[in-house]
């Protein structure tokens, strides 16, 4: 089953996977958090569920770490590809040991346009396992339209 945790930007929807996970007591994935620097947005980085391990995700133009190595921008926003290798990497060892459910915070744009985790998200959908899908609400019909996801639980936060 799929089920896509929808909202506005900064309503909880990170939050709301971290609980679900904590709650379950089982699965695994990952979830972004904002990084700010005197009250201002500068990146993410991923945490993964069953470690804490994290990795630097983004980071806002004008914050590019030195040594950076970015795979693909949306907007103000550089994605280096390490962390997005860390995503993908938590998410195939996560099939190959047939852990379920599995989290991913967040799909949108980039993955719409076939970057970020757009081939994890295919490698999920057809592996058919129990997954979790942070989806903003903005991008929700254009996500389920690209992935063509016809059966799916959605939970509004």
């Amino acid at each position: 089953m799929i089920f896509l945790i929808t909202g506005a930007v900064n309503q909880g929807k990170s939050t709301y996977i971290f609980n679900l996970y904590q709650k379950l007591s089982q699965g695994d994935g990952f979830y972004n958090h904002k990084i700010y620097e005197q009250n201002r947005l500068v990146g993410q980085e991923i945490v993964h569920f069953a470690t804490g391990e994290t990795r630097l995700l983004s980071a806002v133009d004008g914050f590019l770490p030195q040594k950076w190595c970015e795979e693909c921008r949306y907007g103000r926003f550089s994605f280096s590809k390490e962390g997005l290798d860390f995503g993908r990497n938590i998410i195939r060892n996560a099939l190959s040991n047939h852990i379920q459910p599995i989290f991913l915070d967040e799909i949108g744009p980039l993955e719409i346009n076939g970057n970020g985790f757009s081939k994890i998200v295919t490698l999920l959908l057809s592996a058919s396992v129990e997954t979790y899908l942070v989806v903003r609400e903005k991008c929700l019909e254009s996500v389920i339209n690209k992935f063509e996801i016809t059966e799916y639980e959605l939970i509004k936060v």
